[in-house]
């Protein structure tokens, strides 16, 4: 995934990514983790660790040029995060 800057903002500058999981206890979906503004850089290669809480999770990606134009939406990814040493319990249910 990339960004460009169409609208010549003086070029895309700033990425930032929000972790979102679901909140069984609220029925919502709550911010995780999030990073500071990291500089945009071409090729867009960055790593990202997942809280180790098993689950649905999505990670959206804002990104912001030069001029302070944030994006109108994120880039979104859906990650259905699960250890090999996790179980449920009968009749339990993980979303």
């Amino acid at each position: 995934m990339g960004a460009s800057d169409p609208n010549s903002g003086g070029g895309v500058g700033w990425v930032l990514f929000v972790e979102y999981e679901f909140n069984e206890s609220s029925g919502q979906w709550v911010q995780a983790q999030t990073s500071e503004w990291l500089t945009y850089t071409t090729p867009a290669v960055y790593t990202w660790h997942l809280l180790p809480t098993p689950g649905v999770k999505y990670l959206h990606a804002w990104v912001s040029d030069l001029a302070g134009n944030v994006s109108l939406a994120p880039g979104q990814l859906f990650i259905n995060y699960f250890l090999p040493s996790d179980s449920l319990a009968q009749g339990q249910s993980r979303y």
